[in-house]
């Protein structure tokens, strides 16, 4: 059932989204998203090579192309980056090697996800409807 069916709210309210989620208080879909996928990258960066015979998603999860002719125009976001982006981590001082190395401590990446999006649907201010 639609969230804004259950407060009983019409089209002709206007009424954000953000607003519906908060009075829910249900998470935003994109955290949700988010958090997936860094707990998948993650899962994906601590498997154990020798045990497992498909390691090209261990092996390509934070691939960065370093051959090839640079194109015109804004560069195109790789994975590395949106992984660093989606954690909230500078990206100057973030290397892939330090992702992996974050990643293979299972207990900090998880705090680290979890501290993340603890709070992050609670932003929007409450305005009442």
């Amino acid at each position: 059932m639609k969230l804004v069916m259950k407060l009983g709210i019409r089209r002709l309210d206007k009424v954000r989204n953000s607003i519906v989620l908060d009075k829910m208080e249900e998470r935003p879909l994109l955290d949700t998203f988010h958090e997936r996928q860094l707990s998948w990258i993650g899962h994906a960066l601590r498997r154990d090579v020798r045990r497992d015979v498909s390691e090209p998603s261990r092996t390509f999860a934070l691939y960065e192309p370093t051959h090839g002719k640079k194109s015109r125009g804004q560069p195109s976001l790789s994975y590395h980056q949106y992984i660093v982006d989606v954690l909230g981590l500078p990206r100057e001082f973030t290397t892939a090697q330090h992702i992996v190395e974050m990643a293979t401590d299972r207990k900090r990446w998880k705090s680290k996800l979890a501290a993340l999006f603890k709070d992050r649907g609670k932003e929007v201010a409450d305005v009442g409807i």
